[in-house]
């Protein structure tokens, strides 16, 4: 795969080292595909990790995956624990295709390894020196942050959300099929459902 661009920024936060860097791959994302990989991830109804010669493989949910980036960030750039060099990789026309945080954990030994994000597989790879700390420690730590984490202060529905999310993915890939058709098959179909949605306390249709 060949890379054509590449540029660097750096940021200093007192003991902590935070180096952004971006490349940009000698490809075009391919819609439709990407749609049904992450069509495909919201139907996953648990996280995987998988060893390999090459480290440990991670398949995600969809918003479990987005949480796991958010802990990333959490966990890596808020803390003066980590010195973190993250790299986002994207097509030719600038669309994010992957993150790549290569983690150094300070200590008297310190230990180093890179979570790659694939975004339109919902997958992880895990490599370096130090996988297993990974699996040990920090592994666990994202994940508690990953539970944790609320939106305005309410626990987060993750099957929901993949639901929510698939069914607007569905009508994505609906409308690359069928531009016009579903189009207009959407809005008419949304245009009956407001028209008959009941009010649960009085039975009454309501208006939206």
């Amino acid at each position: 795969m060949d890379l054509v661009r590449k540029s660097v920024r750096h940021y200093n936060s007192d003991s902590k080292i935070l180096i952004r860097s971006e490349y940009e791959n000698n490809y075009t994302l391919n819609l439709k595909k990407s749609l049904k990989n992450k069509l495909e991830s919201t139907k996953r109804s648990e996280i995987e990790y998988v060893r390999t010669r090459g480290g440990v493989t991670v398949k995600l949910d969809a918003i479990s995956f987005e949480l796991f980036i958010y802990a990333c960030e959490q966990l890596y750039v808020d803390s003066n624990n980590y010195d973190l060099t993250k790299t986002t990789g994207t097509d030719k026309l600038s669309n994010n295709v992957q993150y790549s945080f290569e983690i150094m954990k300070k200590g008297t030994e310190p230990v180093t390894y890179i979570i790659n994000a694939y975004l339109t597989k919902c997958s992880l790879l895990i490599n370096g020196r130090n996988v297993q700390s990974f699996m040990d420690n920090d592994g666990k730590q994202l994940h508690i942050i990953m539970s944790n984490t609320t939106i305005q202060g309410a626990k987060i529905n993750v099957g929901f959300l993949n639901q929510n999310l698939a069914s607007k993915l569905e009508t994505a890939l609906e409308s690359i099929d069928n531009p016009r058709d579903t189009v207009e098959s959407k809005t008419t179909e949304t245009a009956l459902k407001k028209a008959t949605e009941k009010c649960y306390k009085c039975n009454r249709t309501c208006k939206s």
